[in-house]
């Protein structure tokens, strides 16, 4: 929910039918079209179980059938309400306990005076001004009214707590820190607050009139100096190692000056980039990485799709050179760079630079960092990861819908839905949004889908925008191989080793080669070094099908013995898969003797994965070869893909449904926590609320309003 989108569903509860015209007209004054009024919190639920409300403006309610905290709790708890936010009216004889509870609760605002035109008036406005300076981040909103709350109620070490917290999970904001600063001052604590200013003062010298003002208010902080204070800094960033790639030693010397007065205590500097990829491999996983985009000892593309095959998209990474610009970004972020450091190095300018990585990090709202969250999330194969930054994605404003689009065809192709993931990609490009992304999720769909020409045509386009990417230039080999043109798909093999000769990506399709041409040995030598054989099994598999399926039979299956020979002993479970998977073909073939020795094989590895699976075709195998009657082999779980979903809405919800809410998604709900709780209002919280959500409801389409 976003106060600035107008079409949002208001609901404001008030028993005075005049207080609630009033607020009404001041929200349709300020553009909103869909404003409801009611009485009680009863007719709200009864408006929940049948639509959406993205804004309930509502007195607490203690005493009454429904309590304003029950509806809190209704959204932490159910994803279809993740959406909404709670405002509270209150007056002098609120019981403070009571608010402060509501704000772990994830309350949104606190308006104390709505009884008149002008009193509402003027709440609103602040509110609203709150969110203009907020950049409209409902979190910092409701901290700025929680900030106010706990200094009224003089609960300073709570405060502390707090901005300690917000300022956690939303690293590098400076007036963040200098509310931080301000917390530690009420608590009398003069250093650490110094500390702070020093820091907030290396990043952006301006402050200092903000600085100075608070020093006025707190006399003792003027009494110390800050020179001192900033070679005591302490973490702005949060992070405690970075890796610098730099092959100018006064630059590097700058660089390691700079984060150490950022509070990054383990740097970790390399002028040659072959030696940083030496210290990766020892397993050393840094928090950050700085590294100029052009290297005499190899080229930016090159190292950048080194580092993420180790770091995954799990690390943020930046480049640093003088001559990139604005233009230069797609490319970057198709290899997986964060963002770049202008060059030459200026101080203030470096560290806000490397705070603004950092803080997208940790809470990411630029679309193409989404974007890079939302594919390390798929290949962690971690749902909640996946449903949070999705959705985050498809509420922004900044992604057009042709790349919401764009993203909903990538998850389609994420969940094995492929004609679905072609069609909407195809949709994407007639759009006009001809953008490597989409030339690549289509080249790699249309491979699923064994159109290796289109597959290739897609392919080799992105590579012309965007050369060198070493997963590519793998698709775009194997796609050559299987197509039988050995040379296309031995010189794009060559390109990729000579990239990133040790990626799995590489070594993978180099495996399939040598499967495809008889390669026995080498496939064995090869597949000893992959963690995962997944990709080769699904080759193996695909390939051998279409083979069998074009009257190549005894093709089919030599590729299948090609693969058992060659796999490693030890990966009983990939044996186990090969076994079945040739057994299966040779059933259908009704060629049941060797398919029952298929089956024997497999069932003799143990396989937990595909055991029922073994057991049952073999055991119909048998009573093929008891009864001497042909095995008919009907649609079922055992011997056909799983369905494949057209509906992208339907994949989308279901998806939503592994979100959880994680700090910072619902205003200050788990990042500010209420440290004591009465039982009266635990009770109230408690109390069952009578709300069933009716079938018929469907949640907002991707990308529209919510």
């Amino acid at each position: 929910m976003k106060l600035t989108d107008t079409a949002i569903k208001i609901v404001t509860v008030h028993p005075s039918g005049t207080v609630r015209n009033l607020i009404n007209t001041e929200l349709r004054n300020r553009g909103y079209t869909d404003v409801l009024g009611a009485p009680d919190l009863q007719t709200v639920v009864g408006i929940l179980e049948t639509g959406l409300i993205h804004w309930l403006i509502a007195p607490i309610m203690m005493d009454d059938k429904i309590n304003s905290f029950q509806i809190l709790k209704l959204i932490t708890e159910d994803p279809t309400m993740m959406d909404m936010r709670l405002s509270f009216m209150v007056d002098a004889s609120s019981d403070p306990g009571l608010i402060s509870k509501a704000f772990d609760m994830g309350l949104l605002s606190l308006h104390r005076h709505m009884a008149s035109k002008a009193d509402i008036e003027e709440e609103f406005k602040m509110l609203f001004s709150r969110d203009v300076a907020c950049g409209g981040e409902l979190s910092l909103v409701a901290a700025e009214y929680l900030r106010q709350f706990l200094k009224d109620e003089k609960r300073h070490a709570e405060l502390l707590r707090f901005e300690k917290a917000l300022f956690q999970f939303h690293v590098g904001n400076l007036k963040l820190l200098l509310h931080l600063a301000e917390a530690h001052l009420l608590n009398g604590q003069v250093e650490p607050a110094l500390n702070l200013f020093s820091q907030a003062l290396l990043v952006d010298a301006t402050l200092e009139p903000e600085i100075n003002t608070l020093c006025e208010k707190f006399p003792e902080a003027r009494s110390q100096g800050q020179a001192e204070a900033a070679a005591r800094a302490p973490e702005v960033l949060g992070i405690r190692s970075c890796l610098v790639v730099e092959p100018d030693p006064e630059t590097l010397n700058l660089i390691v000056g700079l984060l150490k007065q950022l509070g990054v205590q383990n740097i970790y500097t390399f002028q040659d980039p072959t030696q940083a990829e030496q210290w990766l491999d020892e397993k050393i996983v840094p928090e950050l990485v700085i590294l100029e985009w052009r290297l005499p000892q190899m080229p930016g593309p090159i190292l950048v799709q080194k580092l993420r095959t180790v770091l995954g998209f799990g690390v943020p990474l930046t480049v640093m050179n003088k001559d990139l610009t604005e233009r230069d970004m797609p490319v970057l972020h198709e290899m997986g760079v964060t963002d770049r450091i202008r060059k030459p190095i200026e101080p203030q300018a470096f560290f806000q630079d490397v705070i603004w990585v950092i803080n997208q990090d940790r809470s990411p709202s630029e679309p193409v960092i989404l974007l890079q969250k939302i594919r390390q999330a798929m290949a962690d194969q971690n749902f909640e990861k996946l449903a949070a930054f999705t959705k985050r994605y498809m509420d922004s404003d900044k992604s057009s819908e042709a790349e919401k689009s764009l993203l909903q065809a990538e998850l389609a192709y994420y969940r094995g839905h492929y004609p679905t993931a072609r069609n909407l990609a195809l949709n994407v490009l007639k759009s006009g949004l001809a953008s490597v992304e989409v030339l690549n999720l289509l080249g790699k769909t249309m491979m699923k889908l064994r159109d290796f020409t289109s597959a290739l045509c897609c392919l080799e386009n992105a590579e012309v925008i965007c050369p060198s990417n070493v997963k590519r230039i793998c698709n775009i080999a194997e796609a050559h191989l299987e197509m039988g043109e050995q040379q296309g798909f031995r010189e794009n093999l060559d390109a990729a080793k000579a990239i990133a000769p040790t990626a799995s990506e590489v070594t993978e399709v180099e495996v399939k080669g040598a499967l495809v041409n008889g390669e026995g040995d080498k496939a064995h030598n090869l597949m000893k070094s992959l963690q995962s054989l997944l990709s080769i099994v699904s080759f193996t598999n695909n390939r051998a099908i279409s083979l069998i399926r074009t009257d190549r039979f005894e093709e089919g299956l030599q590729l299948y013995n090609e693969a058992l020979q060659a796999v490693p002993e030890n990966r009983n479970e990939v044996l186990a898969i090969l076994h079945y998977n040739q057994g299966l073909a040779l059933a259908r073939a009704n060629r049941l003797d060797e398919a029952k020795a298929q089956m024997e094989a497999a069932a003799a590895l143990k396989s937990d994965k595909i055991r029922s699976k073994v057991t049952s075709l073999k055991g119909r195998i048998q009573k093929a070869i008891d009864t001497q009657q042909k095995l008919e082999l009907t649609v079922c779980r055992e011997n056909t893909p799983e369905a494949v979903s057209t509906d992208p809405q339907k994949d989308y919800e279901e998806l939503m449904m592994a979100l959880k809410i994680n700090p910072g998604d619902l205003c200050c709900h788990k990042i500010y926590f209420e440290p004591v709780v009465s039982p009266e209002l635990k009770d109230h919280i408690d109390r069952p609320l009578r709300f069933k959500k009716r079938s018929s409801i469907q949640r907002e389409a991707p990308g529209k309003a919510s």
